[in-house]
């Protein structure tokens, strides 16, 4: 065979090892680029969730934040309201509301109907929530038991 056959066969050969070593390094380039993909993708949704979480937290903090002012209020309501009833001898659930700024002194001296609790005709009226007259009964009812201790 003459060397140029020989050349233009050798060359060919070399042409399709190279095309085959392309195809391959294109497919390992594939592979590897759906990889890195999926790992982006994995993390990218990792931060979002993380990052879901890190709001829903705050907001709970913001909540808890606003729960323990409220609570310190009422704490602060309430040791005012020790203060200046607990030296009474029997300080009824009227007074701790006047006490509390809820009445006024001639809304608690007002006399209800025969039989009827005072503190559940002001709730009728609207003038009291049913939750503010039971937490005043139930502050009365702890000073007059300290009162007796």
């Amino acid at each position: 065979m003459s060397p140029l056959l020989l050349f233009i066969i050798s060359f060919l050969i070399f042409l399709i090892i190279s095309a085959m070593g392309y195809g391959q390094i294109r497919k390992d380039f594939s592979r590897r680029y759906e990889e890195l993909l999926g790992r982006y993708n994995f993390v990218e949704d990792g931060y979002s969730r993380v990052a879901g979480e890190l709001d829903r937290e705050r907001v709970r903090a913001k909540d808890l934040a606003k729960q323990v002012e409220e609570l310190k209020l009422d704490i602060q309501d309430r040791d005012m309201i020790l203060r200046e009833v607990l030296p009474s001898a029997n300080p009824t659930a009227l007074d701790i509301l006047v006490t509390k700024g809820l009445l006024t002194k001639r809304e608690s001296e007002a006399k209800p109907a025969q039989g009827k609790d005072p503190l559940m005709v002001l709730v009728e009226k609207g003038r009291l929530t049913e939750d503010q007259a039971f937490e005043a009964q139930k502050l009365s009812e702890r000073i007059a038991a300290l009162h007796k201790v």
